[in-house]
């Protein structure tokens, strides 16, 4: 396998697991019902 088709390989998979990984975020945030001022209070929480 020639370094190129390496590289393609890698980005093939990680564009995969990017888009589950982007369901399962959506999936989490539609069951618990969050919002954007939601997201807004954590990261300005202070820790």
């Amino acid at each position: 396998m020639s370094e190129k088709e390496t590289l393609e390989l890698k980005k093939l998979l990680t564009d995969y697991y990017a888009d589950k990984l982007e369901d399962e975020v959506n999936k989490v945030v539609s069951e618990k019902g969050y919002t954007q001022r939601d997201f807004d209070n954590m990261l300005n929480a202070d820790s």
